[in-house]
C-alpha cells in the first residue's frame, strides 16, 4: 500500500469513527424547577413510564432525591434514562420545625394542575429525545 493510500484510509476511518461517536452521544434530561418555596429542603422527583402506575407514590420507574439548599430555582440533570415518553411528579420536603418534617406532592410535568381527582399519564406525559431534553416543573 502506498503511503498516500494509507493516509487516505486512516483519515477515512477516523472520519467514520468520529461520526459514529457523535451520533451515539445521548443528551441528559435537564429538569428545571421554578418558584420553589425557600422552605423546601429536598425534592423527590418520580419518573413514570406509561406502563407504571402513574401517579401512585412508590409505583414509579425511577426516583431521584435532590437537595435544594433553599434555592427557589434549580436545574438537575438525569443521565440514566433512555429516550422515550415519560411523566413526572415531584414532592417537596419542607422543614416545618426541628421536630416535624412534611412531604407533599406539589407538581406534575406539563404544568398539569388537577381540578378534581387524579391526573392520567396522558395529562402529564412528555417526550424525552435528542431534540426535546428539557422539562420545567414548578409549584
Amino acid at each position: 500500500m502506498k503511503r498516500a493510500d494509507y493516509i487516505v484510509f486512516v483519515l477515512g476511518l477516523c472520519l467514520i469513527l468520529t461520526a459514529f461517536a457523535v451520533k451515539n452521544t445521548k443528551k441528559n434530561l435537564i429538569v428545571s424547577f421554578k418558584n420553589l418555596p425557600a422552605t423546601t429542603k429536598i425534592i423527590r422527583l418520580a419518573i413514570y413510564r406509561k406502563t407504571d402506575k402513574f401517579p401512585l407514590k412508590g409505583k414509579y420507574f425511577k426516583i431521584y432525591t435532590i437537595a435544594t439548599d433553599a434555592k427557589t430555582n434549580l436545574s438537575y440533570e438525569i443521565a440514566d434514562l433512555e429516550y422515550g415518553e415519560y411523566a413526572a411528579m415531584f414532592f417537596q420536603q419542607f422543614d416545618k420545625s426541628v421536630a416535624e418534617v412534611s412531604e407533599e406532592s406539589t407538581g406534575f410535568s406539563q404544568h398539569y394542575r388537577p381540578q378534581a381527582g387524579i391526573p392520567e399519564f396522558e395529562d402529564c406525559k412528555f417526550e424525552y429525545s435528542e431534540k426535546e431534553n428539557t422539562i420545567i416543573l414548578s409549584e
